[in-house]
């Protein structure tokens, strides 16, 4: 009865199905303590968590060592994870988690001249270790922005985006060409091929100002542009709310509902050149 009462209040307070890295610690957590027992009770709350980790042939190991062969369901759930290990698209492993100690600080990172922090903007993920599809090493910091590409990955790390490999070896781009300017071949080189790209509502419009890509800084609301002592100087003239009202109550919606994490969001671009500030805008 402990075990299924830890089972089900690992359920309600995680989804199992996206985990996240506190969820994954909580599942390898109960999967060594399971490990430890023998009962079918425990072997078959093993199975689901093998299932949840991505680890087919382990789950069905465990589950054919208790099924009753005479029972439909059990046989029926034999059958679904031998479709997962046969299945010519599987979805990797998900990890333990590392400690922190051993983890990439933001300092240690690559530095990308067109966005300025691709962990705070958190297109650079972290909780467990994954393998680049480009350079082949073990990961703890991997990009999660938009990526265009025919071909399928597993990560890409934020070294290969810097040197430009990922982009080659995938043959993709980090931006949607129709979504910048089309600005002299080695500043596009830079933008499409060797930096991160954002998450927007929309479509990810790059700015640009004195013939070069702004600085990504970050998304924003009202509140962030006044934290920042800028609400007076950003320059407005990208938002498409400003084909819709007059300049003055294209304001007035803008100071009223823009959140950084809302459904009518901003995204701030700094000028490499002059500092200007840049804000673009979309709804979801």
């Amino acid at each position: 009865m402990e075990i299924q009462r830890k089972w089900v209040a690992l359920n309600k307070k995680y989804s199992l199905y996206a985990p996240s890295p506190e969820a994954v610690q909580a599942m390898y957590q109960l999967k060594e303590e399971l490990e430890g027992l023998d009962s079918e009770q425990a072997a078959r709350i093993l199975t689901e968590l093998y299932l949840h980790l991505h680890q087919y042939e382990k789950a069905l190991e465990i589950f054919m060592s208790v099924m009753n062969r005479k029972n439909k369901a059990d046989l029926k759930k034999q059958w679904s994870i031998q479709g997962m290990i046969d299945s010519p698209i599987r979805p990797s492993v998900i990890k333990p988690l590392i400690k922190a100690a051993k983890r990439k600080k933001s300092s240690d990172l690559p530095v990308f001249t067109y966005h300025q922090d691709p962990v705070r903007t958190q297109v650079f993920r972290s909780g467990f270790l994954k393998t680049c599809s480009c350079c082949g090493r073990q990961i703890d910091i991997w990009y999660a922005g938009p990526f265009y590409t025919a071909l399928s990955y597993e990560a890409i790390c934020p070294w290969c985006i810097a040197n430009g490999s990922a982009a080659s070896k995938l043959q993709g781009t980090f931006h949607d060409p129709a979504c910048c300017a089309q600005l002299e071949e080695p500043k596009l080189d830079e933008l499409l091929h060797r930096t991160p790209g954002y998450e927007a509502w929309q479509a990810a419009t790059w700015l640009d100002h004195c013939d070069d890509y702004c600085v990504f800084i970050d998304f924003v609301g009202w509140k962030e542009l006044v934290s920042r002592g800028i609400e007076n100087d950003v320059n407005l003239m990208f938002m498409p709310i400003l084909a819709l009202y007059h300049e003055e109550e294209a304001k007035s919606r803008i100071r009223e509902s823009m959140e950084r994490d809302g459904s009518f969001r901003g995204y701030l671009f700094q000028c490499r050149h002059c500092k200007e500030y840049l804000l673009y805008a979309d709804y979801d």
